[in-house]
């Protein structure tokens, strides 16, 4: 179940982050900057501009700072287990994603 909330969790940031209007005026204004050729800004705008790089990175800060699943489960070291939380947020967004999608193409279709 713990698993199954931190998977949620992790589809809500990344949505909110990537596709919420509450944060569109900041992703607006990280696009103007990152069109001067910083590269701080140009990352940042790929991040939030993409559900699996930006999923990505919650898992790594929600592995930190909330659970580290692969940690628990797997008994490996915070460091190692950091980048494998990132690589299971970003697998379980786009799994999440995929599901939703599905099922609005079908409400759709009907």
């Amino acid at each position: 179940m713990q698993l199954l909330i931190w998977f949620l969790i992790a589809y809500g940031i990344t949505n909110v982050l990537v596709i919420g209007s509450i944060f569109l005026m900041m992703r607006v204004n990280i696009r103007k900057r990152s069109t001067t050729g910083s590269r701080f800004y140009k990352f940042i705008d790929g991040v939030l501009s993409c559900m699996m790089c930006c999923s990505m990175w919650v898992g790594f800060f929600l592995g930190i700072f909330i659970w580290s699943p692969t940690g628990h489960y797997l008994e490996i070291s915070s460091a190692i287990s950091w980048f494998f939380d990132g690589a299971l947020s970003s697998a379980a967004v786009c799994l999440i994603g995929t599901f939703i999608n599905h099922y609005k193409m079908q409400d759709n279709n009907e």
